[in-house]
């Protein structure tokens, strides 16, 4: 498929800028979402000797940037999920490791897979990787009962409306065996909102596609796994950086990184020893221009981890 994706500027790049200088020529850096290849390309043009180890699960982005940019051997890419792929390296092998979570602008603009509740006429798709596991709509079909799926819209969306959410969705794609589109799901939902919360529409849809395209993709368990196994990566002195876009999985980040930056006691005499070292005591934000320029940003929340 041939996508004109468009070069969206990396969220927060301004922010992870302020670090390059502990970026030094030699450097390993790992990029678990290359999506448009924002910040591997900032890394590669910062020193004149980096190498950059990158992954994404969308095929159409890794083809779109092989096709559009000169081939550089300080750059490796490949399809893969961000967990899986830095498993592969010895430890403290990287000197950064970044990871900017959720969909692309390029996924949610151009992939055809419904990840956006504005686009009726896509199917509710919702995978990164077209080659793993079902479609949205097929595996709410393999679930047994509604409460199944309203468990599923609650616990990765928090949406107060989950239960009579689940019951109409199931009901609905369970009586129909043909695909489903994103606008036969938005109707779905809208019967669910009561008329004097309807005013909120826009919001409960948003969650409910994020709690449904984060069950597909799997996303939490594999940030959990990524982010255990990144600090076994770290070099000393190296850093792990993650944006955030939702409140979810900034308080998984949040909560992973209080814990690692703890202090760990290290003999029998009950001595104590700091590994990690929290760099953001808060999360830094996108700045006002930022999000004039890409109102998309408006959500971002970047963390940073040191190890000592």
């Amino acid at each position: 498929m041939n996508i004109a994706f468009n070069n969206h500027k990396p969220v927060l790049l301004e922010a992870i800028s302020k670090y390059e200088s502990l970026i030094s020529d030699g450097s390993n850096i790992f990029d678990g979402t290359f999506g448009g290849g924002g910040y591997s390309d900032y890394f590669l043009k910062s020193k004149t000797d980096v190498h950059i180890y990158a992954c994404d699960l969308d095929q159409n982005a890794i083809d779109y940037y092989i096709s559009n940019n000169s081939k550089s051997n300080k750059l490796q890419l490949v399809k893969s999920n961000f967990e899986d792929y830095i498993s592969f390296f010895n430890s403290s092998f990287f000197d950064i490791i970044v990871a900017d979570l959720g969909y692309s602008s390029n996924q949610l603009d151009f992939s055809n897979r419904g990840f956006s509740y504005l686009k009726g006429d896509e199917v509710l798709d919702l995978r990164y990787n077209t080659d793993d596991d079902l479609p949205a709509y097929q595996k709410i079909r393999l679930l047994k009962t509604d409460r199944e799926l309203s468990k599923v819209i609650f616990q990765y969306s928090g949406e107060t409306f989950s239960s009579r959410i689940g019951k109409n969705l199931f009901a609905f794609i369970s009586a129909n065996n043909q695909v489903i589109y994103v606008s036969e799901i938005v109707k779905s939902i809208e019967a669910s909102i009561p008329k004097k919360f309807m005013h909120k529409r826009n919001a409960i849809l948003s969650r409910v596609w994020q709690a449904l395209r984060v069950w597909v993709n799997n996303e939490f368990d594999s940030l959990e796994n990524f982010l255990v196994t990144s600090l076994d990566k770290l070099k000393p002195s190296g850093m792990l950086m993650v944006t955030c876009f939702n409140s979810l999985e900034d308080k998984i980040v949040t909560k992973f990184m209080r814990n690692a930056s703890k202090k760990d006691i290290v003999d029998d005499f009950g001595n104590t020893e700091q590994f990690f070292e929290i760099i953001t005591k808060k999360p830094i934000t996108p700045s006002d221009l930022e999000i004039q320029n890409n109102i998309r940003s408006r959500s971002a929340t970047l963390r940073i981890i040191k190890k000592i």
